[in-house]
């Protein structure tokens, strides 16, 4: 059964997750799924009945912690103590290679500051006010936590709040394009503004 179990989780993110099943009775790696470490079935399994009652102090599951493997980077794990009177008591380890998500990240926390800071001062984009109008918007939803499409009305008077302290809604053709950006109708926008 506990095999099995491992080959489903092993299956979620294929080369990406190994699972090792370690029996405590014989103090032994007797199975192991998605294999990606250096750890072999018959290897010791180095559990001492010190970790055991921490890991019962924690209802029986401890992680997500980390770890490094030399070949994979980095690793986050998570074990789970199973004690069976049937079958015996089992420790389930399962990892997780996160590195190639650090490395995706990495790639895109590059591309996206890859704008030098001072063209944001770019006066082709300051002197835009749909610019402006967007910059509010997103700061704006992003501060109260909401997206665009899940704002409800109180969100939507927030943001014309907002946008109608800037300034920006006295510009032509502003009005029509808030009504556009929000995603609401010209007597919705204008009762949105008596209420402020």
């Amino acid at each position: 059964m506990i095999a099995l179990i491992s080959k489903a989780i092993s299956k979620l993110i294929p080369g990406q997750v190994e699972v090792i099943v370690h029996d405590l009775t014989k103090g032994r790696i007797v199975h192991i799924e998605g294999a990606f470490s250096n750890r072999q079935i018959g290897d010791e399994s180095l559990i001492n009945e010190d970790e055991l009652i921490l890991i019962r102090n924690q209802g029986n599951i401890v992680g997500p912690y980390e770890k490094i493997d030399v070949n994979k980077g980095k690793i986050t794990s998570v074990s789970v103590l199973i004690e069976d009177r049937n079958y015996g008591d089992f420790m389930l380890c399962i990892n997780m290679n996160v590195q190639p998500i650090i490395n995706a990240m990495t790639e895109l926390t590059s591309l996206i500051n890859i704008v030098n800071p001072a063209e944001k001062n770019n006066s082709l984009i300051k002197n835009d006010w749909r610019e402006s109008i967007n910059n509010i918007i997103y700061k704006k939803l992003n501060d109260i936590g909401v997206s665009l499409t899940s704002a409800k009305k109180g969100h939507r008077q927030s943001l014309l709040n907002e946008l109608n302290n800037s300034g920006f809604l006295q510009n032509k053709g502003a009005p029509e394009y808030v009504m556009k950006t929000l995603g609401i109708s010209k007597a919705t926008y204008y009762n949105l503004l008596k209420n402020i």
